[in-house]
Order: structure tokens, then sequence, then C-alpha cells
């Protein structure tokens, strides 16, 4: 039935026709792109946050080792300090257990 119709046809409408087929299909992959490139970067999105609050969390934990680290110094500046002023009797740790 479609042969028969698509024979009727004049050059005009069959060229009309062709056309109208190659624009539906470019329409169709495009929104079909649209829809694929949009849930990509959905996602890639999603993956970048995730990635951003892994980074802040890493900072994080190395500037609290940085601030551990000077904190450790700062104190032993101290104790080498008052070792200096005050100095006390050196205990073996040997020693302790054995008594």
């Amino acid at each position: 039935m479609l042969n028969k119709i698509w024979l009727r046809l004049s050059i005009d409408k069959k060229v009309r026709s062709f056309a109208l087929v190659v624009i539906v299909i470019i329409l169709v992959s495009s929104g079909f792109s649209m829809f694929t490139m949009g849930f990509s970067l959905k996602d890639y999105s999603e993956i970048l946050d995730e990635n951003k609050i892994c980074q802040e969390f890493m900072d994080a934990m190395e500037s609290e080792g940085n601030a551990f680290h000077s904190y450790i110094a700062q104190r032993s500046d101290i104790s080498s300090k008052d070792d200096e002023e005050d100095p006390k009797e050196d205990i073996d740790i040997v020693t302790i257990g054995e008594e």
C-alpha cells in the first residue's frame, strides 16, 4: 500500500517528504544528545561536589596536623626552658619497672 502511494507522488513531494524525514531524524538525535549530555553533566557535577568535600576534609586534616606539630614544638620549647631553669632528676624508665 505504501509502495503504491509512493509511486503516485510527484518528485517534488518525494523530495519534500525525504527532507522532512531527515529533519525529524536530526531533531530527534539532537534531543537525545541534549538529554544524554544533561544526564552526564548532572552526574559529573555530583562527582565534583563530592571531590570538593573530600578535598576540604583533607585540607582540614592537614591543617590540624600542622597545628598539632606546632603545638608539640611549642610544648617542647617550653619544657626544655623549664628543664634549664629547674633541672629535675632524670628518671630511667627501665629502672622504674624493676623497683
